[in-house]
C-alpha cells in the first residue's frame, strides 16, 4: 500500500466515522424532540384536566351561593311576613266593631279568626327557617297572650250578639249592656300595655337576625 492510499483511506475512515457519528446525533436529536413532544401533551393534558375541574368548582360555588341566596330571600321573607301578620291581627284585636250591629259583629269576629290562622301560618313557616330559639319562643309566647285576649274578646262578643237579638230586652237596657261590654273590651285593650314591650322587642330582635344574616351572606359571596 502507497502512502497515497494510506492517507485516503484513513481519511475515508474518517469521513466514515463522521457520517455515523451524526446519524447518532441526530437519532437523539429527534429522541428528544419526540421526548418533549410527549411532555408537552402531557401538561396540556394536565392543564385541560385542570380548567375543567375548576369551572366544575366554580359552577359549585355558584350554585351554592345561589341557594344560599334563594334560603336568605325566603327566611327574610317569612320574618317580614310573620311580623306583618302579627301586627295585623293584634290591631285588629284592638279595635271594636259596631256594638249594636250583629251583622258587624260576625264580620268583625270571622276577620279576627282569619288574622289568627294567617298568623299561625307565617309563624309555622318561620320555624322552618329561623335557627334562633329566643325569637322562635318569643314569638310563641306574644302569640300565646294575643290568642287568650282574642277568646276573650270573641265571648264578650258572642254573649252581646245574644243579647242584640232578645226581643224582650229593651233600647235602654241594650245600651247598658253594650256600654258594660265596652268597658270590658276596654279592660283587655289595656292588657296589650303587657305584651307592648316583648312585640317591640321581637321587631328589633326580627330586625337583628336579617341584618346579621344580610352580612354574613355577603362575606361569604
Amino acid at each position: 500500500m502507497t502512502w497515497q492510499q494510506f492517507i485516503l483511506l484513513v481519511i475515508i475512515s474518517g469521513f466514515v466515522q463522521y457520517i455515523i457519528a451524526f446519524f447518532k446525533e441526530k437519532g437523539k436529536n429527534l429522541a428528544t424532540k419526540d421526548d418533549i413532544g410527549k411532555i408537552t401533551n402531557e401538561i396540556k393534558s394536565v392543564e385541560s384536566a385542570f380548567t375543567n375541574k375548576t369551572e366544575i368548582l366554580k359552577s359549585q360555588l355558584s350554585l351554592l351561593t345561589n341557594v344560599k341566596s334563594e334560603i336568605y330571600s325566603t327566611e327574610r321573607d317569612a320574618i317580614i311576613n310573620a311580623n306583618e301578620k302579627l301586627y295585623q291581627w293584634l290591631s285588629h284585636i284592638m279595635r271594636f266593631p259596631a256594638l249594636g250591629d250583629n251583622d258587624d259583629i260576625d264580620r268583625y269576629i270571622k276577620k279576627m279568626d282569619d288574622l289568627y290562622h294567617e298568623e299561625q301560618a307565617c309563624e309555622a313557616l318561620l320555624e322552618l327557617f329561623i335557627d334562633d330559639k329566643v325569637i322562635i319562643d318569643n314569638i310563641h309566647n306574644i302569640s300565646g297572650y294575643i290568642y287568650n285576649i282574642h277568646i276573650a274578646k270573641q265571648i264578650i262578643l258572642y254573649r252581646l250578639q245574644k243579647q242584640n237579638s232578645d226581643p224582650e230586652i229593651n233600647e235602654l237596657k241594650l245600651n247598658n249592656l253594650e256600654n258594660e261590654t265596652r268597658e270590658k273590651l276596654i279592660e283587655l285593650i289595656d292588657k296589650y300595655g303587657i305584651i307592648s314591650p316583648k312585640v317591640h322587642k321581637l321587631r328589633l330582635d326580627f330586625r337583628n337576625y336579617i341584618y346579621s344574616k344580610c352580612s354574613n351572606t355577603k362575606t361569604e359571596a
